[in-house]
């Protein structure tokens, strides 16, 4: 499933001025390869937070990462402790 979301909730909503609608968009696909969100995402350059899947490095988009993701790495260091 891609995911992809704008508006108000996104970093370009928080600019000053800018009328952008909030919106979301589910995007179903059999497969989780990165070709999926390849044409949907053919020409964006913001941000694009995933959860670190290699697939999704093949968009034009800066990667940003997923806070559950990260979270879960310092939980482990803290069990390790």
């Amino acid at each position: 499933m891609w995911l992809y979301a704008s508006g108000a909730e996104s970093p370009a909503g928080n600019i000053p001025g800018t009328k952008i609608p909030n919106i979301v968009l589910y995007d179903y696909h059999n497969s989780r390869a990165g070709k999926c969100g390849i044409g949907f995402l053919s020409g964006f350059n913001g941000y694009l937070q995933v959860a670190g899947y290699l697939g999704y490095e093949q968009t034009q988009a800066t990667i940003i990462g997923c806070w559950a993701h990260a979270r879960r790495k310092f939980m482990e260091a803290k069990k390790a402790q």
